[in-house]
């Protein structure tokens, strides 16, 4: 068996059930699901479905509960006879990998969970920080090559998650290259930065 198609969802993809599984509501049938499209439309039987922070995905009156088609989906035996309401035939999922992430374990259903094989990745250390940040750095001065970033900004971008990262870095680059400054300082990255106040890079009330 060869290595079946990659098929990534995040949490606001899969925001509705039939994304998953179809099924029906009030009568009406949605249209063909992701997973028994992808299983139909390529010749190999094991596509990889990644699931982004399955965590975030929760239920409601009218996308009803996302995740529970996962319970038949990931158990082999009824995963064999998969229904899909809009095809009509059983399907044989189970041959499927399902991976899924989440940042909180508590929030996803014990049932579901049982199902999972669980692995917990740690938090990168200061190294790995500081060279995910550089790889950051070089990628954005690529588009702004005529602004440099002073060491103290860098420092005090350590402390903050990569999106945080790249949101204040694009912010301050693009006020430098607006204003025609060549060095991103630490008070520059202060008056972009919507943070906590006991953060090291306090926002300024005013205008800049």
């Amino acid at each position: 068996m060869g290595t079946g198609p990659i098929v990534s969802a995040s949490s606001g993809r899969t925001a509705n059930a039939s994304t998953i599984c179809s099924v029906t509501s009030s009568g009406v049938i949605h249209r063909t699901s992701t997973a028994s499209s992808v299983i139909f439309g390529d010749p190999l039987a094991n596509p990889l479905f990644i699931l982004d922070e399955i965590d975030k995905a929760g239920a409601s009156l009218i996308h009803g509960d996302t995740l529970s088609p996962l319970h038949s989906l990931l158990e082999p035996v009824s995963a064999k006879t998969f229904a899909d309401a809009s095809v009509g035939l059983p399907i044989d999922a189970s041959s499927v990998i399902w991976v899924a992430t989440s940042n909180d374990l508590s929030r996803i259903p014990k049932t579901l969970l049982s199902r999972f094989e669980v692995f917990e990745i740690p938090d990168q250390d200061q190294e790995t920080k500081a060279a995910i940040l550089m790889k950051l750095c070089e990628k954005l001065q690529a588009e702004y090559y005529a602004v440099e970033l002073a060491p103290d900004l860098l420092e005090a971008l350590l402390d903050k998650t990569p999106r945080e990262q790249r949101q204040l870095l694009e912010r301050a680059l693009a006020r430098a290259n607006r204003t025609k400054e060549t060095t991103v300082a630490l008070n520059r990255l202060q008056q972009v930065a919507p943070v906590a106040s006991n953060s090291k890079l306090k926002r300024k009330i005013g205008y800049a």
